[in-house]
């Protein structure tokens, strides 16, 4: 065999040698560096969550200090509530939380013009879990969510029957971090409005903006009292702003 080429055929075996190794070592240091992110990631927003949570704490201990503490929304009449059975259990709901989520199965059970009446019983009878119903009457009162995974996928489930569109957005903004869909400007060329119908149309898309950007659900229940101006509310949105800041560790 010609040394020359014996030399060569080393060479080459040395030279894939190096670079497999290295090859190894830069792929096992890419696996730690993005576990090590992955970890400060969850840590921060497990932060922000705790953070969150003791502000809220903090304004109900407040709120509970203060003298015109009261819950005005137990002030209300038979006439003024919505009686239902769901899944054998009996519930009553005040005609402002059962009109909460205007596209609801409630707000329609309660609408003027609705063509249901209440069973011999005095009440709508529906057959649905109403351990699911339980919780979602404790959203729409004061906005708050299990944290229970499992729970909250039944839950999703469960609101496409009853037409609960607030609880699948507070679901998907606030527990999975999902963006609210923008929907796309429509120009109608076809016909100049008004001035009026034009400012009033300016004005109805302001306040949907207001209202997208700062759902009823972040924002703390009536019977927690008012916070203190100088207090900053932490809201989940804020929340989601660091998380989405934290992922890009």
């Amino acid at each position: 065999m010609d040394p020359r080429n014996d030399h060569a055929q080393s060479e080459s075996e040395l030279y894939q040698t190096v670079v497999h190794t290295r090859q190894e070592k830069l792929r096992s240091q890419l696996h730690k560096v993005a576990g090590q992110k992955a970890f400060l990631r969850h840590e921060h927003r497990r932060l922000m969550l705790q953070r969150a949570l003791l502000e809220s704490e903090y304004q109900r201990f407040e709120a509970s200090l203060s003298s015109d503490w009261f819950c005005h929304e137990d002030n209300s009449t038979a006439k003024d509530r919505l009686r239902i059975q769901v899944g054998g259990q009996e519930f009553e709901v005040t005609l402002h939380i059962a009109r909460k989520d205007p596209k609801s199965l409630l707000a329609a059970l309660v609408a003027p013009d609705s063509p249901l009446a209440p069973s011999a019983v005095g009440c709508f009878c529906i057959d649905r879990d109403w351990n699911l119903f339980r919780l979602m009457l404790n959203f729409l009162r004061d906005g708050i969510l299990p944290n229970d995974p499992k729970l909250l996928r039944d839950l999703y489930v469960e609101s496409e029957y009853w037409k609960f569109d607030s609880l699948k957005l507070a679901i998907e903004q606030g527990k999975i971090q999902l963006k609210p869909a923008t929907k796309p400007i429509v120009n109608n060329t076809s016909t100049r409005p008004a001035e009026t119908a034009s400012k009033s149309g300016a004005s109805t898309t302001s306040n949907a903006t207001t209202n997208a950007s700062h759902p009823w659900w972040n924002e703390p229940p009536h019977w927690w009292g008012r916070p203190p101006t100088t207090q900053k509310v932490v809201s989940f949105s804020h929340i989601t702003n660091h998380t989405c800041i934290g992922s890009d560790m």
